[in-house]
């Protein structure tokens, strides 16, 4: 696996999560249409842009299983791992201080690994208004405006040039 950057302005501590706390793993899915539009979402509680993300549940999940579980959470949109494509590429950050609670004790970075999902353009999106409260289709140039975190517009960059090699090959 492939650790495209990694934040080093501390030392990550990483412990097992305790109960009812987060693993600090996660998946960055970025859902990309055959228009090559990018579809994005606004956080319910902060506020932010950005693609489908979240952590992996129990140690036995692995990272393809929690991507498929958080494209029917977060958009309604079901996926076997045949829609996956997995980048090989993990980014490595610094968990935001908002957020820390959800994790132990200790916990100041999260892994997260990237995959792509590719849809056709007017799929239908529902999402879960306990997490989002938007959503919208954007151009590469207005996700990487959009999305709030550098991994997150690392992917978009990643998962974008990737597509026009594929297209020009």
């Amino acid at each position: 696996m492939k650790v495209e950057k990694i934040e080093t302005s501390a030392d990550p501590i990483q412990k097992v999560p305790g109960e009812g706390r987060r693993r600090p793993e996660s998946v960055l899915v970025v859902v990309i249409d055959s228009d090559n539009r990018i579809l994005l979402l606004k956080r319910q509680d902060l506020g932010f842009w950005q693609s489908i993300t979240g952590s992996l549940k129990d140690l036995e999940y692995s990272a393809v299983e929690a991507a498929i579980r958080e494209m029917a959470e977060e958009t309604a949109i079901r996926i076997d791992s045949s829609h996956l494509i997995d980048h090989g590429v993990s980014y490595c950050f610094r968990i935001h201080s908002a957020l820390a609670w959800r994790f132990a004790d200790g916990v100041t970075h999260n892994t997260e690994h990237l995959f792509e999902v590719r849809v056709k353009p007017g799929q239908p999106i529902e999402i879960n208004p306990d997490e989002h409260v938007d959503w919208q289709w954007c151009d590469a140039a207005q996700a990487l405006e959009l999305a709030w975190s550098w991994s997150n517009r690392m992917a978009i960059r990643h998962v974008t040039r990737n597509a026009c090699s594929l297209a020009t090959t």
